[in-house]
């Protein structure tokens, strides 16, 4: 994704002169998913805690970098991919403080 992201966001510089700037938080845990809408033109709905922590963590990204919250990391493990590790969130729901980490761009 970041590797993608880069390209095209310098391609779109160089031929329509203008910046774009893609990134991503990620998060897992459980969700809620539903349809919303008048039916003509239904929308996917998302909520639940892994929405809301992915969404805090995405504001906080630069430009072309990928935050994980601690969540997906002990699901996953932490060597499936380079992390660096940022200072910690404060929680909206109260629970204290949560690790966040920087995606490692990799070469490309």
């Amino acid at each position: 994704l970041q590797h993608v992201a880069r390209r095209l966001r310098r391609r779109w510089r160089t031929q329509l002169g203008c910046d774009l700037g893609v990134s991503a938080g990620l998060a897992v845990g459980p969700v809620a998913a539903g349809l919303v809408g008048d039916g003509r033109a239904p929308e996917i709905a998302l909520v639940g805690g892994p929405i809301r922590e992915a969404r805090r963590i995405q504001r906080l990204a630069r430009p072309d970098e990928i935050l994980v919250a601690a969540s997906l990391v002990e699901a996953v493990g932490d060597g499936i991919a380079e992390l660096e590790p940022l200072p910690p969130l404060r929680a909206d729901d109260g629970s204290g403080p949560r690790s966040v980490y920087r995606l490692s761009p990799g070469k490309g």
